[in-house]
């Protein structure tokens, strides 16, 4: 994926699993998609014409998970 020009990811990376939201709309879902590995792209307050800001949520790779 791509957001004003610079990958999001890995250029390793064959395919990306990413969900956008904008103003956590979608926040119910968060825990199902980030347990299925997608990445969780946030858009806290979007505005057409002002500056935005961002937030990405990667999921943790299972293996990490059961050593924490």
């Amino acid at each position: 994926m791509t957001l004003h020009g610079q990958r999001l990811f890995g250029r390793d990376q064959q395919t990306e699993h990413c969900f956008v939201d904008l103003g956590w709309s979608g926040f119910g879902r968060m825990g199902r998609l980030l347990d299925g590995g997608v990445t969780w792209l946030e858009v806290l307050r979007p505005h057409r014409s002002k500056p935005m800001d961002a937030l990405l949520i990667e999921p943790v790779p299972r293996t990490l998970q059961t050593l924490a």
